[in-house]
Order: C-alpha cells, then structure tokens, then sequence
C-alpha cells in the first residue's frame, strides 16, 4: 500500500511539474494575442 501512495505522489509530481512548463507556454500564447489586440486598437484610434 505504501508502494501505491509513493507511486501515485511522484506521479502527481511529475504531472504538476511538466503542467507549470505547459501552463506557461499557453500564458505566453495567450500575452502576444493580446499585444496584437492592443497594437490594432491604438493603430485604429491613431
């Protein structure tokens, strides 16, 4: 039963570790769309 727990814990690691790169890479997806946003609104108010 131990076995299962520490296997399941570092499964639970491994995922949380390899989520934060993927998170991250999605926040920066997410952060140039809205600098493209942000571009096209200033160029149509100028």
């Amino acid at each position: 039963m131990k076995r299962i727990c520490l296997l399941v814990l570092c499964g639970l690691l491994v995922m949380m570790v390899v989520g934060c790169n993927t998170l991250k890479g999605f926040g920066d997806d997410i952060s140039t769309v809205g600098h493209w946003i942000t571009g096209a609104w200033d160029r149509a108010t100028n």
